[in-house]
């Protein structure tokens, strides 16, 4: 699908009709529970941080506008939470997206 499609809300259903229903805004919801987790985890913070990073980056086509909306908010809070080996990742992620 040609990324123009993305941009206009009144596509928004034609966007979402070429992808199939699995609940994306419920992995989104679940992504920022994880989000909140990563500074508790004791081992492999970094690759989980990467890991939820590229899942943020991979969700957008598929995201309501109103998820869009939060996304670079939600992005930009991990340079506060996520170790600091990934904060050059996370320009990365905002970039590719």
């Amino acid at each position: 699908m040609p990324m123009e499609n993305y941009g206009l809300r009144q596509r928004d259903s034609l966007r979402l009709a070429v992808f199939p229903n699995l609940n994306y805004s419920g992995l989104y919801e679940a992504v920022m529970s994880i989000i909140d987790v990563v500074p508790m985890v004791q081992h492999g913070q970094h690759a989980l941080g990467e890991s939820v990073l590229t899942l943020l980056g991979c969700l957008v086509p598929f995201l309501e506008y109103d998820r869009l909306d939060t996304l670079p908010y939600t992005v930009a809070s991990t340079l506060a939470i996520f170790p600091n080996t990934l904060q050059n990742a996370t320009p990365s992620c905002v970039n590719a997206s």
